[in-house]
């Protein structure tokens, strides 16, 4: 799997994306490597990770699959991976973040047709980024929690 500071991005494989392309649906596989990750065995992690890589490679504008292959990172103790998977996620989120408060603001008189509550779990995941990126730098990687 590439790294997101590997210099132009991560790049999937040919193969990976017609490997993708075969695949069950985003969602699914989503749902699948939360699933592997929750049992935590090494084999499981590593089958998530491989999960997670093909998601990646299928596309790379989703901050959940940042968030969720840096918090699988964490629990194989593998704090580099973890800290830029969850960076790349905060960054994200935060461009997110601050797209949503634009909009919120410009139509300030108007219903906002529920952007308020979107920012509020923006805001929310940002922080539960932030937590595990204080976690990665105080050495707390290889468990959760």
């Amino acid at each position: 799997i590439g790294r997101p500071g590997d210099g132009m991005g991560y790049e999937p494989s040919q193969q990976e994306i017609e490997s993708a392309s075969s695949l069950p649906s985003y969602e699914f596989r989503t749902a699948s490597a939360k699933l592997l990750m929750e049992i935590g065995s090494a084999k499981t992690l590593e089958r998530a990770t491989v999960v997670l890589g093909s998601l990646l490679a299928e596309s790379d504008e989703v901050a959940e699959t940042f968030f969720l292959l840096g918090y699988c990172m964490m629990l194989q103790a593998d704090g580099d991976a973890a800290k830029e998977y969850l960076e790349r996620s905060l960054s994200m989120l935060e461009s997110v973040q601050k797209s949503l408060s634009e909009e919120l603001e410009a139509i300030q008189s108007f219903d906002d047709g529920g952007l308020g509550e979107e920012l509020e779990g923006v805001e929310e995941r940002i922080e539960r980024v932030r937590g595990l990126l204080e976690e990665v730098a105080e050495g707390g990687v290889g468990g959760i929690g």
